[in-house]
């Protein structure tokens, strides 16, 4: 997830969201993301722990609003900052 999901478009991520995240996000998949983060932060990679901290905060707001926030591209842009806007290169 943290070098696939995360960049993709808006269009693909609501597809994923809707069709196969969705139902496995929640409180294990926060908790996963958080081990996977502490891991990342040990071995002093910043930008998977970037990555990892990016993911929870979508699980989060996902959490907390469904799709009403996360189906705006804008609001879904601006909290990820490994979208294909930001970072095209990847």
């Amino acid at each position: 997830m943290a070098s696939t999901v995360l960049h993709y478009d808006h269009a693909d991520f609501l597809k994923a969201m809707n069709l196969d995240l969705g139902p496995i996000l929640g409180d294990l998949g926060k908790w996963c993301i958080k081990c996977m983060q502490d891991q990342a932060k040990i071995s002093g990679n910043t930008e998977l722990k970037s990555k990892f901290q990016v993911m929870h905060e979508i699980i989060e707001k996902y959490e907390e609003t469904a799709m009403d926030v996360l189906s705006v591209e804008k609001k879904y842009n601006f909290m990820n900052k490994f979208c294909p806007k930001k970072k095209p290169e990847l």
